[in-house]
């Protein structure tokens, strides 16, 4: 029974210093917010003191997670698996989608095509068909970083 005491306990004062940390709270900051000393929130976080329901059940609340999350689970390590396999799922369907491949190499080609028109610039200045070709220079990047191209 000891053991399982010490386990919710540590568990609970990892999960408070870190949900108040996420809140870019300091300890004084929670305290005054439930109206407890700062002394009682470093306890907690420490481990040192038990808080008794209604402070738990007021804590669940304020973080908005239940209470079994606030006492039984490791939530730093649970919102870096959560955070790391949205990550992953958003880089797996970007790569999979069936058009980028294809926009990627449009773009290539676009860029190509740019770089074409502004060495042709360099080389044709004097002839009076600057302001034409830089024009279509200015029309050409607007459409590149806009991606309309």
């Amino acid at each position: 029974m000891a053991e399982i005491k010490q386990s919710y306990q540590e568990k609970f004062a990892s999960n408070l210093r870190f949900l108040r940390k996420q809140k870019k709270l300091s300890q004084a900051e929670l305290a005054s917010m439930l109206n407890i000393t700062r002394n009682k929130i470093t306890s907690y976080e420490s481990g040192n003191v038990e808080p008794n329901l209604s402070l738990i059940a007021e804590l669940a609340k304020f973080f908005k997670i239940s209470i079994d999350q606030l006492l039984l689970s490791n939530i730093e390590e649970n919102i870096n698996l959560d955070t790391r396999s949205n990550v992953e799922k958003i880089f797996i369907n970007t790569k999979s989608l069936p058009g980028l491949k294809q926009f990627e190499e449009e773009n290539k080609q676009i860029q190509t095509i740019l770089e074409g028109f502004e060495s042709m610039s360099v080389k044709q200045k004097g002839s009076g068909t600057d302001s034409v070709e830089a024009e279509v220079l200015k029309v050409l990047r607007l459409l590149v970083n806009t991606n309309k191209i």
